[in-house]
């Protein structure tokens, strides 16, 4: 907005009224207030737009989702993997620029170029027969370079390949073995911040649909390794806590001076909550060899940076789940920014009451009311940035203290059993 004021024009001066069909303009104070209660507006009108879609479907989705949950528990649940469709995000900065704020004084950001190596290789390792690895990223044909410049540390033969953006992604170009592509992704004129890189790999899962070869998909950040030993866990455990309307959950860590880190919960857990409910699983429902059974929880902060979709939650989740686009995903009360909502999946959606989430994290008794995660849900942060920052915000309790001793027996009143 264009404002025009007089420089001598003295202060507390009778001015005349205005001609007739002429608008006084506003000063600059009120043209910024102006601009303020605009922003202030639409910001409002975004959310509440987003809140308004989101009821229109609802009776709908509601019905829709009682008969596939219906469905879900008298079916397996691709209980195995046979083709599966991994998106990465990965963003290049400048080469060595100073780290982000929390990071220690006068380092230095990693090498995220290593750190991506180091991820795709154990994506390779998952024990599936078909593997596609999307990385999508602000700067291709550096990335592509970079990539195919790397030994081979995988047995098996990886073709590479890079295309201008998702739209020109076709499954069926890539239909056996394992496969690495990189995709080019730029701003637009609505996202130009860089955070909406990480909102990419959407468009590319509904472009996959159409391949029925595809039994999963999984989105996860540049820096998280995702072993065969964790992905197992998942499949494994997707059929017998979808009964429950729950999920496999995992957690973030980190290694700091030979211990393991918790990155996400700000805190020991405290099993002994009120509201603290747990599930609980046979070994023979699941068939893991962990023990007799296994204690199912969800955890203060479910945030864990990826997720993983079988074919039915995929269609659920980009047909109906407010996380599925950043406007949609402003009316979850969610208090983290464009890239942690890019990252939640269907984790908060119908969600089962008694349970912070839909992913829970496996617990197996070590002793009498003491409790420990099961290793196989645990995914380690590459970068370790998270432990090694001086204000420790995160990764201040090492995983094997994540939860406090339990003084009741948690087979209470809110217990729910399966055999």
């Amino acid at each position: 907005m264009l404002c025009f004021v007089a420089e001598s024009e003295p202060p507390f001066v009778a001015e005349s009224e205005p001609p007739a069909g002429t608008r006084k303009l506003p000063s600059r104070l009120s043209a910024r207030r102006m601009r303020g209660a605009l922003a202030w507006r639409l910001r409002h009108l975004r959310v509440a737009s987003a809140r308004r879609l989101l009821a229109l479907d609802s009776a709908r989705q509601r019905r829709r989702r009682a008969s596939t949950s219906t469905r879900a528990r008298g079916s397996a649940t691709n209980a195995g993997a046979s083709g599966v469709l991994v998106a990465i995000a990965h963003w290049r900065g400048e080469a060595g620029a100073p780290a982000a704020a929390g990071a220690p004084p006068g380092s230095r950001d990693p090498d995220r170029s290593q750190i991506l190596g180091e991820s795709i290789d154990s994506l390779l390792d998952l024990d599936v027969d078909r593997i596609v690895l999307a990385v999508l990223t602000n700067e291709p044909r550096q990335t592509f370079r970079d990539l195919s410049a790397r030994p081979a540390t995988s047995s098996n033969v990886v073709g590479a390949s890079i295309l201008p953006n998702t739209a020109s992604f076709d499954a069926r170009d890539y239909p056996h073995g394992r496969q690495i592509v990189v995709i080019g992704w730029r701003p637009t004129l609505l996202r130009r911040h860089g955070f909406y890189l990480t909102w990419a790999h959407k468009a590319l899962f509904r472009h996959a649909l159409v391949d029925a070869g595809f039994s999963h998909f999984i989105y996860l950040e540049d820096d998280l390794m995702l072993t065969r030993t964790s992905f197992s866990y998942w499949c494994r455990l997707r059929e017998p806590l979808a009964r429950h309307g729950l999920l496999p959950g995992f957690v973030r860590f980190e290694t700091l001076d030979g211990a393991r880190y918790a990155v996400d919960p700000r805190g020991r857990q405290d099993l002994d909550r009120p509201d603290q409910r747990c599930l609980v699983l046979s070994d023979s429902a699941i068939d893991l060899g962990s023990g007799p059974e296994l204690r199912f929880v969800s955890l203060s902060n479910p945030y864990q940076a990826m997720y993983i979709l079988d074919r039915e939650l995929a269609i659920d989740h980009l047909r109906s789940s407010p996380a599925r686009s950043p406007l949609l995903s402003r009316a979850i009360r969610w208090p983290e920014c464009i890239r942690e909502r890019a990252a939640l999946g269907p984790i908060l959606d119908d969600v089962p009451a008694g349970f912070g989430s839909r992913n829970v994290v496996p617990l197996q008794e070590r002793a009498p009311g003491e409790y420990r995660l099961d290793s196989r849900c645990l995914i380690e942060h590459l970068t370790g940035n998270k432990s090694r920052s001086p204000d420790r915000r995160h990764s201040m309790v090492r995983v094997e203290d994540l939860f406090l001793p339990a003084t009741r027996d948690p087979r209470g009143p809110e217990i729910l059993s399966a055999s």
